[in-house]
């Protein structure tokens, strides 16, 4: 008996600090502004169980959509956070020495607090063409 005591307090406390787990909800927007060498992208933060005074926002973007499901890509930091959106501009041309038209591109947005990283929904665009 004193075994399934044992048991059923192992499994609520599991439970009961799983449920614990801080959060950030990203939404990631669309972009705007495309060009054959830039973006713009705004996200949205819906919610968030940590404090983000000290959070680094911005975008990952790659031509590969698993590199950015993976948290790798280049980032484009944030111009701007006021606590609930930030806007950041993404460059195509440090990523591939100007892009060519119609590149596809896949992007995120993120959210790093105290080395914890969270992600957005991965959208995708396409390069506009040379102006």
């Amino acid at each position: 008996m004193r075994k399934l005591y044992s048991i059923v307090y192992f499994l609520c406390s599991f439970f009961l600090f799983a449920g614990c787990k801080d959060d950030v909800e990203i939404e990631t927007g669309e972009a705007s502004n495309i060009t054959y060498h830039g973006a713009e992208v705004t996200c949205r933060i819906v919610s968030s169980d940590v404090s983000l005074a000290n959070a680094e926002c911005g975008v990952l973007y790659s031509t590969s959509g698993a590199d950015v499901e993976s948290g790798a890509g280049f980032e484009a930091k944030s111009v701007d956070f006021n606590g609930e959106t930030f806007t950041a501009m993404l460059s195509f041309t440090t990523a591939d020495d100007f892009s060519k038209p119609g590149t596809k591109y896949f992007y995120c947005g993120y959210v790093r607090v105290n080395n914890n990283w969270y992600y957005g929904n991965v959208r995708s665009l396409r390069t506009g063409q040379k102006e």
